[in-house]
């Protein structure tokens, strides 16, 4: 199934191509990059619950994967064809830091979408 695109283009002008949506298979990866060594203890008798620590390079590891689920294409300014697949991730990652973070926040508004109940 094809997915629906938008395009963005970074404060630089480079045209990035991603998927509108991410979908539920994807989702359950991302979450489950923080909960993989999360350690939760449930207290029964209390009715309560805890989540232990996760690792901070989760973090990381869960934009990673984002990138490569969302990002088809990006067209590097004053370039000739877009790039394409898994170099286009690696080339959003040779961006600098400032191209990058437009990127990530674009990602991140497709990751996590606001549903009515987080709106209010």
């Amino acid at each position: 199934m094809d997915r629906e695109t938008k395009q963005f283009t970074t404060p630089g002008g480079h045209v990035v191509t991603m998927h509108t949506y991410i979908t539920g298979r994807e989702q359950r990866e991302l979450t489950g990059v923080f909960l993989q060594d999360t350690e939760v203890k449930v207290d029964v008798e209390k009715k309560k619950g805890d989540f232990g620590s996760f690792k901070g390079s989760s973090a990381q590891e869960a934009e990673l994967k984002a990138l490569k689920f969302l990002v088809v294409a990006i067209g590097i300014k004053d370039e000739g064809t877009p790039i394409q697949g898994e170099k286009a991730v690696d080339a959003v990652l040779d961006l600098p830091a400032v191209e990058y973070v437009a990127i990530v926040k674009e990602i991140n508004a497709i990751t996590s979408p606001k549903t009515e109940e987080t709106a209010s």
